[in-house]
């Protein structure tokens, strides 16, 4: 990532490799789970996040937005269903 990328977005692949967030993508994350009131803190939250960056708070948007959407497919009913058996 250190040399196709800026420095900014280098450093922040390496932290989500480590299992880690910067502080406007957990504040994002706590907001859409549940764990931050609604209103003001959350919309804020999302401004902060956009603008990170020239567009890596944009890309991370859509990032947390892809992975919100794959856990909650994963969730859905349709995918706990099992397949009926055919004969």
């Amino acid at each position: 990532a250190g040399t196709r990328t800026t420095a900014l977005a280098a450093t922040l692949l390496h932290c989500a490799a480590a299992g880690g967030a910067g502080a406007e993508v957990a504040a994002v994350l706590r907001f859409v789970t549940g764990h931050e009131p609604p209103g003001g803190a959350g919309q804020s939250a999302v401004r902060r996040l956009l603008s990170v960056g020239h567009t890596s708070g944009t890309d991370l948007a859509h990032g947390v937005l892809a992975g919100c959407r794959a856990a909650l497919a994963l969730t859905a009913p349709a995918a706990r269903r099992v397949p009926k058996a055919t004969a």
